[in-house]
């Protein structure tokens, strides 16, 4: 029986992990221009063998490139966007939200998102009861 179950489970992960790349795309030409001035500013200090100070020296390529340490991330997911049924569903009752929200085709990504981040949340709340349980 723990053989069977092992290899439905392995077999969904494989499955998980393909239907999971279909998602993600970029456009080849697109970086490739975003990176111009980097490459511009990595060939000249190879070969001057600059320092910083020399780098902020010349305004050409210090002017193109920002060297702030601020990342301006945009993060995928917002407060907005979370649908709560799907969450409810990911907290509450993850076994049968599974087959409600993950495996609906009229579900949308939101949803699906907010469903694993309701199953995570779950997760961190009887986390805490179970560590303290073990502790003392």
């Amino acid at each position: 029986m723990k053989k069977i179950l092992f290899i439905i489970t392995f077999c969904h992960c494989a499955c998980l992990s393909l239907a999971s790349n279909k998602d993600f795309t970029y456009d080849k030409i697109l970086l490739a221009q975003e990176f111009i001035d980097v490459n511009e500013a990595n060939c000249w200090i190879e070969t001057t063998d600059a320092s910083y100070l020399d780098f902020q020296s010349n305004h050409y390529l210090y002017r193109k490139i920002n060297l702030s340490n601020h990342i301006a991330v945009q993060p995928n997911f917002s407060f907005e966007e979370m649908e709560w049924l799907s969450f409810a569903w990911g907290l509450c009752c993850c076994p049968i939200g599974f087959f409600v929200v993950t495996l609906d085709k009229d579900s949308s990504k939101e949803d699906k998102t907010s469903f694993w981040i309701g199953v995570l949340a779950g997760i961190i709340i009887s986390v805490g009861p179970s560590a303290s349980y073990y502790v003392y």
